[in-house]
């Protein structure tokens, strides 16, 4: 999960100016700026300097002193990083920021101008935890344990396309190998897993399940870990069918850091990586279980514990058997509500407040959130982009519409 974005504060100027100048406009941009960055470049003069430049970043914070250094901003923005363009209101830096960032949106690399006024240094922080999700993403290593649950007949045709826009590297397992590694755990292992349960009076079910869903975490960490991989989905329904549940150690691994999905979905899981990594903070994948006007219900039988107020341990909801994680929401906390489609190149999000501290309704999975959002949500039914929509704490609209922008997808507003 998310470390803090590293950013590399890039000043950039023609060789016609003047030093003085240049230095009177570097110092505004220090002012306000230079602190986001781990580190800054001397003033690039040309494009040989911008090639230079550490690749080791996740963004690039140039500050564009001068116009006539086009060229050079094109060799920055090439190299692949996120780069901001921030123009201040002399010395033509507008102009050259403009027109450079057009010939690298053009050619697909990811730009944006931003302004050196009030709300700058907000802007450029969201717009580096969306850099930092960029380059996190690229090349990530995602575990499929299972083919997708066959329902999931929409989300399980976008393999393909989230590999090609994302660069994935898809590593695939069988439910076999997981209940293989499983069966190896040593039992002082579980032990100490269900003391830690016990400390929080969380245990309220059958021993032997608590056990068999423990093996399970443990299994499939060790699985991620030899993969190198930071995320998996799973056919977690086959698991059901042997008698056991995910939902427990899903939980535990997303409180934990790893995105791990339910049921094979892989758009969603993207999304929960996304999400993750923007926050900071572990995810929640729900289905939509209902809507009304404003408000979206989303329920599952798993929650990281970390995103609600306190959690007890129940049955699976379908089936009754195994562990299920039923967690007890914040009421009052703000939430970003996302999903991401690869067929249609979309990122839908919205921004709402959790009206409820517990389980609305019976006959639906153990954990439910009943987000409000500003606006009437129907298009989740009138245009629907697939099942699972993925939700976290706080306001990360900013951060995901700059996300949007960088892989070239249309972000589509829920609030």
């Amino acid at each position: 999960m998310a470390e803090s974005p590293r950013v590399l504060f890039v000043p950039v100027a023609s060789k016609l100016h003047e030093p003085r100048g240049l230095q009177r406009s570097l110092a505004l941009y220090k002012k306000s700026l230079e602190d986001l960055a781990a580190g800054a470049a001397s003033i690039v003069t040309d494009p040989s300097g911008a090639r230079a430049l550490t690749r080791d970043v996740d963004a690039y914070i140039v500050a564009v002193l001068t116009g006539g250094v086009e060229s050079t901003l094109l060799e920055i923005g090439m190299r692949g990083i996120p780069v901001a363009l921030v123009a201040h209101p002399a010395r033509n830096s507008l102009a050259a920021a403009v027109e450079a960032a057009s010939r690298l949106r053009k050619d697909s690399f990811p730009a944006r101008v931003f302004l050196l006024r009030d709300g700058v240094r907000e802007d450029l922080i969201a717009f580096a935890r969306a850099a930092r999700a960029y380059r996190m993403l690229a090349g990530s290593r995602v575990l499929l344990i299972g083919d997708p649950s066959p329902w999931l007949v929409y989300s399980s045709t976008q393999a393909k396309e989230l590999e090609r826009v994302f660069g994935l590297e898809l590593e695939k397992a069988g439910v076999d190998e997981l209940l293989r590694v499983a069966s190896a755990v040593p039992d002082s292992v579980i032990e100490e897993l269900e003391r830690e349960l016990e400390s929080v009076g969380a245990t309220s079910v059958e021993s032997r399940n608590l056990k068999g869903s423990l093996r399970l975490y443990v299994a499939l960490r060790e699985i991620l870990e030899r993969g190198s991989c930071n995320a998996a989905t799973v056919r977690c329904f086959d698991l059901i069918e042997r008698g056991c549940t995910l939902c427990l150690a899903t939980s535990m691994l997303n409180d934990r850091g790893y995105a791990i999905g339910c049921e094979g979905d892989l758009p969603a899981l993207l999304t929960m990586m996304v999400l993750m990594e923007v926050s900071g903070m572990p995810a929640f994948i729900g289905n939509v279980a209902w809507i009304e006007g404003t408000r979206l219900l989303l329920a599952h039988c798993t929650v990281p514990t970390k995103l609600v107020e306190r959690f007890t341990l129940k049955t699976h909801f379908e089936s009754g058997i195994g562990v299920a994680v039923q967690g007890f929401p914040r009421k009052g906390s703000r939430v970003t509500v996302a999903r991401l489609d690869a067929a249609r190149r979309t990122i839908r999000a919205g921004v709402g407040t959790v009206l409820n501290n517990g389980p609305i309704e019976e006959d639906l999975c153990r954990t439910q959130f009943l987000v409000e959002l500003s606006s009437r949500v129907e298009i989740i039914v009138s245009n629907p982009a697939g099942n699972h929509y993925v939700l976290v704490l706080g306001d990360w609209l900013e951060p995901l519409e700059h996300f949007s922008e960088m892989v070239g997808f249309r972000f589509e507003a829920l609030s």
